[in-house]
């Protein structure tokens, strides 16, 4: 996982960098259970605590996850996923957007507001693993189980209800920015905050 988090840095200190925002290479926490962070107390989930910049991957979650537990891509993915978050809070797109929200004085808002932020990270994590394919190793027959966790891990699958309006996104969604990640070099294309609605469902 250290050794991800570093190749995590070396991917996006460029970009970061040219944009005038300094990177920072967050610490990665494993943990089994329960615990509490600066954030709160977590459940059994991969998650980016903003108070101290750090990571946190449950060794449980692909067990909470059956359709992807075999999938050798999970925690890559996951892992970029959240370094995603680290992204957004380093530039300024996670406060913002949680203001934004917050400000709105409405939950469906609120909720599109963190929708547009997750499928942001999902968009980051897929455009990583276009970046470091070749060193990992990804083949074009992987492509099909990477974007399967995509969908496994949305709002409609993890809940069991396939209308919900959740703070993540459907699967659908997900698999969406996944895809845009995968098929792009160029940052911008991972801009959530200004798409219609409907494509952060």
């Amino acid at each position: 996982f250290e050794g991800l988090m570093e190749c995590l840095v070396r991917v996006w200190e460029p970009p970061v960098t040219a944009a005038k925002f300094i990177i920072v290479r967050p610490s990665v926490t494993i943990y089994g259970e329960e615990l509490t962070t600066k954030c709160g107390t977590s459940g059994i989930n991969a998650f980016y605590c903003s108070a101290d910049q750090q990571v946190y991957y449950s060794n449980l979650l692909p067990e909470a996850l059956p359709t992807v537990r075999k999938n050798k891509w999970t925690a890559d993915i996951v892992m970029a996923h959240e370094f995603g978050h680290a992204l957004q809070g380093r530039t300024g797109i996670l406060v913002s957007s949680h203001a934004l929200g917050q400000e709105a004085g409405d939950k469906a808002t609120e909720l599109q507001f963190s929708r547009r932020l997750e499928t942001q990270a999902d968009c980051f994590s897929g455009m990583f693993m276009r970046a470091v394919s070749q060193s990992i190793g990804v083949q074009q027959q992987d492509e099909d189980g990477i974007l399967n966790i995509y969908v496994a891990i949305g709002d409609d699958k993890l809940s069991g209800k396939p209308n919900i309006v959740g703070n993540h996104g459907l699967g659908q969604s997900r698999k969406y920015w996944g895809t845009t990640g995968l098929g792009s070099s160029a940052v911008k294309a991972c801009n959530t905050f200004v798409v219609p609605p409907n494509l952060v469902r």
